[in-house]
């Protein structure tokens, strides 16, 4: 090709050219690191340009002279090249010629190759099918053979073929593929019908087992045991995995060793299912029939919101791999939705969402939570649910993948998202247990300790808050009844019984007043008879001139005031002064009260 060996690059263009080396006079090593790949960019833009035009040169040739004698490997060559720079339809008919010119060998799987793989971008996929297939039946052992199989899955799945490429996904033993077909694409239905097809398939046993598990996640207890029913377990010929303890090692806390779960990967052979997996799914399967027969036996609203809380929490407490098919993912799950995973058809995106949230139990039990606090908000359960709600959510937040890049969307699940200032918000006098991590819901505990910690022991009362206390009661028992008297008798003639019995307190209270001033008066003429005799003459004063001065009156009044106070101080240190004192302003103070009642029940009477 007439393509220039040394590109020239434009010193201006390249954005390192101000950055100078540790000698100040050369460039830095990013100014040349730049510059080699803009070259080798610019020539490889060339030299597409010069295939571009050879290409076009030979196809409109072969165009304008069907009949010229060009060899197939000829048009097979151009083919390949306008395949490479995307003229989908160039390449079909060179291919299509170079297959009708006879060629064979490599030349003929090339040729095929190119035909189906041009048709497929054209997206002629049921020729492409076709074309693809005869080179997998001619070629078994062929080097395209598993690349045309690869493209034939991609093929029928964009076909919506969805048999077909499970069925290439199996021959290649792409087992990410493979499981995310039957463990997220597929329906159960379109599972039970492709095994039910394929009865001696090697992988029977495994897509068995699949197919019970997304019955196990969907409740349908009865087909996931008539699944389970057919799997035949621990196949021979079990490969162990590249760790032979499974994880068991003594970094591990004995509580958290994976090989804890009996649901943990066992095996790296593909579509061997151990006899393990069985049996801890259909225990959980009649584990939930349990509980969920106790909710339908559950009669009233506190029984049946503590059924569904114990329903709940048993999803809470399970394993993250009560609902995982290891027979399928092998423990890669995490790593192929992480890095692998390309969403390619409509509506895969809401598929994985429902899948992601029937896969975790922690998104079960957080929905049936939150049914308890909505449907049966007064009873014990529905506050315990609601903590438990926002736990999880809490839980959710903070995992390694999917949720998380959710939550920060605003894509929580559940029909809400709730916190721990919604619980306290909801229920005010609710005390929050003493910890997120560690809390069981079912036993109400955190760590296997209380769940809450203990009330402090309330103080013996003393002699005044205890009358304080009485005082209290007695005040709320006659407002209450003064309320309930008002609801029976009506407003009008309540007010007409205040005034009577106002005009009743006042003709009781008066006599008391009048005998609590007549005390006092007697008390104050005690007292004042006692106290020293006040001079009516200003005392001498050591100016002479201030001794001629008048008593003004402003003087007197100094002095009897004075003396009023002398009086009353003695009347307070005295215990007798006091209780007068005391008795004089609650036999006032009640007539006050009783007379502007019996003023307020006349004007509104």
């Amino acid at each position: 090709l007439p393509v220039a060996a040394h590109v020239q690059v434009p010193e201006e263009t390249n954005p390192y050219r101000h950055y100078k080396d540790e000698s100040g006079y050369g460039y830095s090593d990013d100014y040349y690191a730049w510059e080699e790949r803009e070259r080798a960019r610019l020539r490889r833009e060339a030299e597409k340009k010069a295939l571009a035009r050879v290409a076009s040169f030979a196809t409109r040739m072969m165009r304008r002279h069907p009949r010229a004698e060009t060899g197939g490997g000829f048009a097979l060559r151009v083919a390949q090249v306008q395949l490479e720079l995307g003229d989908a339809q160039a390449a079909q008919e060179l291919a299509r010629r170079a297959l009708s010119s006879g060629v064979a060998g490599d030349e003929r799987a090339s040729a095929l190759w190119v035909k189906g793989a041009a048709e497929q971008r054209l997206r002629d996929y049921a020729a492409s099918r076709r074309t693809l297939e005869a080179l997998v039946k001619e070629f078994p052992a062929g080097d395209l053979t598993e690349g045309a199989r690869r493209l034939l899955a991609v093929t029928a799945e964009d076909a919506g073929d969805l048999d077909a490429a499970l069925e290439q996904y199996l021959a290649l033993e792409y087992a990410p593929d493979v499981a995310y077909f039957v463990d997220v694409l597929m329906t159960p239905a379109q599972l039970e019908d492709f095994v039910a097809c394929r009865p001696d398939i090697p992988q029977r046993d495994m897509l068995y087992y699949s197919l019970g598990v997304r019955h196990l996640r969907a409740h349908d207890f009865g087909a996931a045991r008539a699944a389970y029913s057919r799997v035949r377990p621990d196949a021979p010929g079990l490969r162990p995995r590249w760790y032979a303890d499974d994880g068991c090692t003594d970094e591990w806390p004995s509580n958290l060793r994976p090989c804890s779960d009996p649901k943990s990967p066992g095996t790296e052979e593909l579509g061997v299912v151990l006899t393990r997996w069985v049996m801890r799914d259909l225990k959980t399967l009649e584990e939930l029939e349990r509980l969920e027969q106790q909710v339908e036996r559950a009669d009233g609203e506190e029984a049946k919101a503590e059924a569904l809380y114990q329903l709940a929490g048993y999803y809470y407490e399970s394993s993250e791999l009560t609902f995982y098919n290891p027979a399928a993912w092998r423990g890669i799950r995490g790593g192929s939705f992480m890095y692998d995973q390309e969403l390619r058809a409509p509506g895969e995106a809401l598929l994985m969402r429902r899948y992601m949230e029937e896969h975790e139990p922690l998104v079960r039990a957080l929905k049936i939570y939150l049914e308890v606090a909505r449907l049966y908000p007064q009873a014990r359960a529905a506050r315990d649910s609601l903590y438990t709600a926002a736990v999880i959510n809490e839980r959710l937040a903070g995992f390694q993948w999917y949720w998380p890049e959710q939550y920060k969307q605003g894509f929580h699940p559940g029909e809400r998202l709730v916190t721990y200032a919604d619980v306290r918000r909801e229920y005010p006098r609710y005390q929050l247990p003493r910890g997120t991590n560690g809390w069981e819901p079912r036993t109400r505990t955190v760590n296997g300790g209380p769940g809450w910690a203990e009330a402090p022991k309330p103080k013996p009362l003393t002699n005044t808050e205890r009358v304080r206390g009485k005082l209290k009661r007695a005040e709320r028992a006659v407002v209450k009844g003064w309320t309930l008297y008002g609801e029976v008798a009506g407003g009008r003639l309540r007010r007409w019984s205040l005034a009577l019995l106002s005009l009743g307190g006042l003709l009781l209270v008066w006599r008391a007043t009048r005998r609590s001033r007549a005390l006092l008066f007697r008390l104050l003429t005690h007292f004042a008879r006692r106290a020293p005799q006040r001079p009516n003459v200003m005392p001498r004063s050591t100016s002479s001139f201030a001794a001629h001065e008048p008593y003004t009156l402003g003087a007197r009044a100094g002095a009897a005031t004075r003396g009023v106070f002398d009086v009353l101080w003695q009347i307070v240190l005295d215990r007798r002064g006091r209780a007068a004192l005391a008795l004089n302003f609650l036999t006032h103070g009640v007539l006050t009260v009783l007379l502007w009642a019996l003023a307020w029940a006349l004007r509104n009477g």
